[in-house]
C-alpha cells in the first residue's frame, strides 16, 4: 500500500522552520508561509523552485523564492535542503500549521486550524 507523501498547494499557509549553518555558528528560525506557487525543476532529483510569503519577514521583503532539493518526503512533512546558498547551510522543514506550533513560535490563538489562514492575514497585516 502507497503512503500518501505531503504535498504543497498553492494559496494554501504552512509551518516552515530553517535551521542554518555559517561561520557564526547555528540558527534556527520559524515562520508561517503562505505558498504562492511549486515549480518542479523536472531533473529527478527533487528539485523546485517554492515562491511563498515569508510571514515572518518584515513588509516589503516577505515575497521570497527559494530553489530546494527535497532530502525526506513523509505523509506529514517535507525536509529540504536550499539550493545556491554560498557561505551558509540552509535545511527547511515544511508541515502543516498546527495550534500548538502558531500559539508556542508566534503567541497567536486559533480554535481550529481551519481559522488559522483569517487570523494570520488580519493579525500580520496582510
Amino acid at each position: 500500500m502507497m503512503i500518501p507523501r505531503f504535498t504543497l498547494s498553492p494559496g494554501a499557509w504552512y509551518a516552515m522552520e530553517f535551521h542554518i549553518s555559517n561561520s557564526e555558528g547555528y540558527e534556527h528560525w520559524t515562520s508561517p508561509i503562505k505558498v504562492y506557487s511549486v515549480v518542479p525543476k523536472g531533473t529527478g532529483a527533487g528539485i523546485f523552485d517554492l515562491a511563498f510569503l515569508h510571514a515572518a519577514y518584515p513588509a516589503g521583503v516577505r515575497d521570497k523564492v527559494y530553489t530546494l532539493r527535497t532530502l525526506l518526503r513523509t505523509g506529514d512533512y517535507i525536509i529540504a535542503e536550499r539550493l545556491g546558498e554560498k557561505d551558509r547551510q540552509m535545511s527547511v522543514i515544511l508541515f502543516d500549521l498546527q495550534p500548538e506550533w502558531l500559539k508556542l513560535h508566534f503567541n497567536i490563538e486559533v480554535l481550529n486550524i481551519e481559522e488559522a489562514p483569517r487570523i494570520l492575514e488580519s493579525t500580520l497585516g496582510f
